[in-house]
Parts: structure tokens; sequence; C-alpha cells
């Protein structure tokens, strides 16, 4: 991906996610990290890069003489921050003679649609993606919008690079607002869930560190189990643990008379259409 003068891959935007992606091409070999550059403000976030071997650069402009043709571009930023960012970029770019300006972007921000990325940075092409959390331990899964203008080697390139952090899925554009909201949000569900599992262990008098590692085994084995049992549905599963009239039955009784599942697929839809909100707002 890396070119002998130039950056392999120039990063807009330092943050979890940003350096996930980053930690995870290079731990698997898709590229050295001597070709990469990110771009953030933050010094501590960059002295932090920097002793991982990354060049860093507190403007996109302070990073332009490493740009060229064979470079791509990872839209790293707030979706907020987006339009200035862009605008950054095209006074960046705009002394480079167009046949060595960067000509594939990959976006990885919530809501704003390829054609607006494209159109606010002017670069050739924008893939819009969305990865989650997990993608900082190789776990992680990530949805890719294929446009109609790329070609099989710019695909190549989004698969090999997203690819290192976990799985990939093709998927639909306009469905990316609902997978930003499964997926992309899902890990706060499971957070949110040990938080009150936590909370509820230490209220009933299991001290807090073994509360604490309690759930932590409980929800990695528990995942672990929905991921390698193919053969079964995440409905299935709960049926397996549910024995008629035992203290799982109880609980789920509880959670059901509440409407914990229906107040999930409300949240969801809160999530899908907050995405969707950001992407008006920065169209």
């Amino acid at each position: 991906m890396a070119t002998p003068t130039g950056y392999g891959l120039l990063v807009i935007g330092g943050g979890n996610m940003g350096g996930a992606i980053v930690r995870g091409a290079i731990k698997a070999g898709v590229l050295p990290s001597a070709s990469v550059c990110i771009v953030d403000p933050d010094p501590a976030k960059r002295q932090t890069f920097g002793q991982e071997g990354i060049t860093t650069a507190d403007t996109i402009l302070g990073a332009a003489a490493g740009l060229d043709s064979d470079t791509i571009v990872l839209w790293a930023v707030k979706p907020q921050m987006f339009p200035d960012a862009a605008a950054s970029y095209r006074h960046a770019v705009e002394p480079l003679a167009l046949a060595n300006r960067p000509s594939l972007g990959i976006s990885i921000m919530a809501g704003i649609t390829a054609a607006a990325a494209t159109e606010h940075s002017r670069m050739p092409l924008i893939v819009r993606t969305m990865p989650n959390l997990p993608a900082q331990l190789g776990l992680g899964v990530t949805a890719v919008c294929q446009p109609d203008e790329a070609s099989d080697a710019d695909m190549a390139a989004v698969h090999r690079l997203l690819g290192a952090v976990g799985t990939v899925v093709p998927l639909a554009e306009p469905l990316l607002d609902a997978f930003t909201a499964i997926a992309g949000s899902g890990p706060a569900y499971l957070f949110y869930l040990a938080e009150a599992m936590v909370r509820s262990a230490v209220a009933q008098g299991i001290p807090p560190a073994q509360a604490d590692a309690i759930v932590r085994h409980t929800l990695a084995g528990s995942a672990a189990l929905l991921a390698g049992r193919t053969d079964a549905n995440p409905a299935q599963l709960r049926s397996e643990v549910t024995s008629k009239g035992g203290t799982t039955a109880a609980a789920v009784t509880v959670l059901d008379e509440a409407g914990v599942a229906n107040a999930l697929v409300q949240a969801i839809e809160a999530g899908t259409a907050r995405s969707r909100e950001l992407g008006l707002a920065n169209r």
C-alpha cells in the first residue's frame, strides 16, 4: 500500500476506531507503521502513536508532503467535525497536481453518506464503512458499502485494510444507519448489561472485584458460545439455559414483564434515527 516516498495510509482522526484499524493493520502485516500518518490535534495521542513508530501531524496541511495518488485516506473524525476537516483537506491537496492527489478514501463516520463525503472532500472516490469497537481486539465487524464506480482493486484495498480488524460484511448503504445502531452501538448495550449485573451482584453481597470477574467471564463465555454454536439461534440457546420453573425462568419473566426486549428494539430504532439525523446535518 505504501510507495517509497509517500504514505500508504493517511488517517484523519486518531480516536479509538482510527487507532484500532491502524494497529490491527500493522499487526496483521497489511502495512508497515512507517507508511502511516495520523492527523490529530491532540498532542498526547500524537505522542502515543509516535512511540509506536507511526508518523503524526497536528494538521492535514502538515501531512500534505507525504500524499500521493497511492495514499488511501481514512476519514475517522466525528461527523460534526467532518465539514471543517474536509475543508482543511481540500486546502492541503490543492497545490498537488491532480495526478498526485489521493484517489481512494474510506469513511468510518456515522451518518455521513458516501455522496456527501465525496462532495465535501472532493476526493474521486470514498467508500463508506462502519466498524465497531471490538476491532481493537481484531474481533470487529465492519459493514462495507461498495459504490458502483469502485474498481475491484479499490475494494480489495478496503477489504484488506478492514479485514485486519475482524469480519467484513457487504451491505447496501441505505442499511448502514441500522447497522450503526446495531453493531456500532451494540457493544454499549452489552456493557450496559454488564454494569447492571455487577451492580446487582455487589448489592447481594458479592465483593466488587469478584462480581466484576464473574460478570466478565460469564458474558465472554456466553458470547463465545453464541459465536461458536452456529447450529442454534439466540432464542434456542436461551431456551437451553432456561429450565421450566427454574432460576433463569424467574429472571427472564421479570425481563419480559418489564418490556426489556421492546426497550432494546426502541433503543436501536432511536440509534438508527440519530444516524440519519447526523447524515442530514452534514450533507
